[in-house]
């Protein structure tokens, strides 16, 4: 017992190590991007007060990572009145709330969709010269306006993003093309920003999804492994998206039989990222193991192996013996 806990903590530190977090925070975060909430939970319990907006941030996004959606609700409260005056706060919150929507019962969920809305709208609104929140406002803007087809509000916000920034003046016209139905001007579009920002994060997931909503499964599979081969240094939603752009590369890989090599270099990328001996990671690595031939399925092997040697959840240990029991 107590050699699996150490060879744990092992893990842990070589994790934060080779991320090179700034603080307990960042590691804490990093090991909810891999379904373990245990970092996060000793450090909340060791703060009496949330003093500090990221303290209670992390608190919300611990709620909704364990599903405990009432607290998430009186936690994302808390923060906005504690920190309202903000354009952050509102950038957070807006992610947030869409998140509680999607947790919520039925009956609920357009309330919280409408508070995503509303704080989309008041981050822009407090940061007018930031194009990243205005992109927010502007999206809110399409969405908000339910009288007119087209928003003249969207269209004045993406002028405005325009002149403020390269990269979020083409995301901000992508988002304006797919809301008026423009097609021809989105891929004209998607083309130009993916000539220019190869290598970006945002840019790259922007048009992955761009793609997937014209049923363009093989183009959207490309864009989203430029995404992940670029992992933000921002926000944990943003990490989150990366994380998501990963796996879909490698869903559309299983499920559809597209981009089989794609597919293994992106799940081996997140399981060079996710060193952690979870059931979310175990996934990742079965699913490698699936698509991969040969020593493709080297990290997946690797990290099995590992599973067994530090696990002390005996479920998890005996998933990972019948995936190596597999290995041919």
């Amino acid at each position: 017992m107590v050699k699996s806990f150490l060879s744990y903590l092992l893990i842990v530190l070589l994790s934060a190590t080779n991320f090179g977090f700034a603080s307990e925070q960042e590691a804490a975060e990093h090991a909810l991007l891999q379904g373990d909430a245990t970092k996060t939970k000793a450090l909340l319990d060791s703060i009496e007060q949330p003093a500090s907006p990221k303290h209670l941030e992390l608190e919300v996004i611990y709620h909704l990572m364990l599903g405990n959606t009432e607290s998430a609700i009186n936690q994302l409260n808390e923060y906005e009145k504690r920190f309202g005056d903000r354009a952050d706060t509102h950038a957070f919150a807006a992610e947030a709330w869409r998140r509680v929507g999607h947790q919520a019962n039925i009956f609920s969920k357009r309330k919280y969709y409408n508070k995503a809305l509303a704080s989309k709208w008041r981050a822009g609104e407090l940061a007018p010269g930031n194009p990243k929140w205005l992109v927010l406002q502007a999206s809110a803007a399409a969405q908000l306006d339910k009288r007119n087809k087209i928003s003249s509000d969207e269209f004045t916000l993406t002028k405005q993003v325009m002149s403020l920034d390269e990269k979020w003046g083409f995301i901000a016209q992508i988002n304006l093309a797919q809301n008026t139905d423009d097609i021809k001007q989105g891929l004209i579009l998607t083309q130009q920003a993916h000539e220019r920002f190869p290598d970006d994060f945002f840019v790259q997931e922007r048009i992955a999804q761009f793609y997937w909503r014209l049923g363009e499964r093989a183009q959207s599979q490309q864009h989203f492994f430029q995404a992940c081969k670029n992992y933000p240094q921002t926000s944990w939603f943003d990490k989150l998206k990366w994380l998501n752009s990963c796996l879909q590369v490698a869903v559309f890989a299983d499920k559809y039989g597209l981009g089989r090599e794609v597919g293994v270099q992106a799940l081996s990328e997140l399981l060079r990222s996710f060193k952690l001996p979870t059931k979310d990671n175990l996934d990742l690595a079965i699913m490698l193991t699936q698509l991969a031939q040969g020593d493709e399925a080297q990290p997946a092997w690797d990290f099995l192996n590992t599973v067994i040697r530090t696990s002390n959840d005996q479920n998890l240990v005996k998933a990972a013996q019948k995936a190596l029991s597999n290995r041919s």
